[in-house]
């Protein structure tokens, strides 16, 4: 009878087989757990992405309620209407104010978007914002460099300069005179002005002889101003601002300037029958020249950014108005940017 006997495998062949088995099962849990891993990775950025556009949407409702408040030249104690889901960008956001003041405002902003999954993202800011007025308001006549007077006129209220100030002697000076003042000049938004103005003129304009004008008026050029003109407003202009001739009344209305330009403003009362009056702040990124041998009255303000030079040969008074400081013109660098000390909650 014939034996038939089983044939093994060798023991080598054996392993091979366990350990590529094993390795499978290896390479699975390893592919399984890796896709786990770069899922809650993606899921995580996502996440993380959907919390910084929320962050930067309340970051965003900060700038847009503090363009609101800029525009209020009032107490603040009753603050512009709060936005409350406002859009913006993706998401939305919400205003809150809290601790009104004439000159002080808690402000928070929450930033909300709807991530891919349908979950609310949420972050919220916080600030505290308090109004600085200008110094350079505190005076009848400023300048960032010098102020040179010369003739005879009359100044009711305190004088600076950065660094001179000239010719006082021939002058009654009713207040202070500072000289080396460390002051800070402050700038005007005007293109805040141009969303205010009732009246845009894009180029030059000329405010023709006897005729009467009402409102703020936006000039992109020079702005020219005639004998018998009545302006009951503002005059800002991009260049320059010429005043010349009698029987001219300039009155701002509102609280806001009488005269601003980003370049000169030139005043020349040429004759001694001449008038000129001015109410209102007076305000100038560069020189501020005045000429007169008439009467010329300006009650508010005068502010150059360079010099102050006043020639007078008749009846020149600069009477210092505080109304400038109760009720400050709008849209000057006196509220810091709140993006540099707000809060993070959460």
């Amino acid at each position: 009878m014939m034996n038939i006997k089983k044939k093994e495998l060798p023991k080598r062949k054996a392993f091979g087989v366990v350990a590529a088995v094993l390795i499978m099962l290896l390479v699975a849990v390893m592919g399984v757990t890796v896709a786990y891993l770069m899922g809650t990775d993606i899921s995580s950025s996502a996440n993380y992405q959907y919390s910084q556009q929320a962050l930067f949407i309340a970051e965003g409702g900060l700038r847009y309620y503090l363009e609101q408040l800029k525009r209020q030249v009032t107490s603040w104690s009753l603050p512009p209407e709060k936005s409350v889901n406002e859009p913006l960008g993706a998401g939305t956001f919400t205003i809150t104010t809290a601790n009104e003041e004439d000159d002080e405002v808690d402000l928070t902003s929450t930033g909300y978007i709807t991530a891919a999954d349908g979950t609310i993202a949420k972050r919220v800011v916080y600030v505290h914002l308090k109004r600085i007025l200008p110094p350079a308001f505190k005076y009848a006549t400023y300048s960032d460099t010098n102020v040179n007077l010369s003739g005879k006129g009359e100044i009711n209220g305190d004088t600076a300069a950065d660094q001179h100030v000239h010719g006082e002697q021939g002058w009654k000076m009713n207040g202070d005179v500072e000289e080396g003042a460390d002051i800070d000049f402050p700038y005007m938004d005007f293109p805040s002005y141009a969303k205010d103005a009732d009246y845009i003129v894009d180029g030059s304009f000329t405010f023709e002889e006897g005729k009467t004008y009402e409102g703020i008026y936006y000039i992109t050029q020079n702005a020219f101003v005639e004998n018998g003109v009545t302006i009951e407003g503002s005059v800002i202009a991009e260049q320059n601002i010429e005043v010349k001739g009698k029987d001219i009344n300039l009155s701002a209305q509102g609280g806001y300037p009488a005269l601003a330009a980003q370049l000169n403003i030139n005043i020349n009362c040429k004759e001694q029958e001449e008038t000129i009056s001015i109410e209102g702040l007076v305000y100038t990124e560069q020189n501020f020249i005045l000429v007169s041998k008439g009467t010329t009255d300006i009650t508010g303000s005068v502010i150059a950014k360079q010099n102050v030079n006043i020639t007078s040969k008749g009846n020149t008074t600069i009477t210092y108005d505080p109304d400038i400081i109760v009720t400050p013109p709008p849209y000057f660098s006196s509220i810091p940017d709140p993006t540099i000390d707000w809060d993070e909650i959460y």
